[in-house]
């Protein structure tokens, strides 16, 4: 039921829908994701955003940012939604990972989820306003309990492997 991180890759704004649609169906609950402040101007864009969820973030200081706006969400017993890659992938291939999620999931002692996406840039590409009709497909993994398996949380290499665990 939450709280628990769900990390995904993200190739398409459609992203959003599709994860929303199945935790909803099996969870009952909203989720929240993490959108730079800068896609919150401009009125549509503004209500498209707070409509599906999106909690704007400060990229000038994104790290401090997200970090108490994801342990807030968390420690409420909500289910946040982070893109590890931290931006859209133009052709679907995954993007080099960041480590904010398992930091995160670290300090708020929670477990990750991992969702792969695939297809969802054929729906709505990168700098598509319309949606196209195609299939995307989600695969779930297990959870991920990092909180057990990481001994130190400053340890690089030991982010750096549960990153890996989690793209995998």
């Amino acid at each position: 039921a939450g709280p628990y991180i769900i990390a995904a890759n993200h190739s398409s704004y459609m992203d959003h829908f599709l994860l929303a649609a199945v935790v909803r169906k099996h969870r009952g609950k909203k989720l929240y994701f993490l959108t730079r402040k800068e896609a919150f101007e401009g009125y549509w864009s503004n209500l498209w955003h707070l409509a599906t969820g999106c909690v704007p973030v400060d990229r000038a200081s994104p790290e401090i940012a997200s970090f108490r706006t994801m342990v807030g969400l968390l420690k409420r017993g909500d289910i946040v939604v982070v893109y590890p890659e931290g931006t859209r992938s133009a052709d679907g291939q995954p993007l080099p990972p960041k480590p904010g999620v398992i930091r995160i999931a670290l300090h708020a002692a929670v477990s990750v989820i991992p969702i792969g996406i695939n297809g969802a840039h054929k729906i709505l590409p990168k700098g598509r306003l319309l949606p196209r009709p195609a299939r995307a497909t989600l695969a779930i993994g297990e959870s991920m309990d990092v909180n057990r398996r990481v001994d130190d949380p400053k340890s690089k290499g030991e982010l750096e492997r549960e990153l890996n665990h989690l793209m995998d």
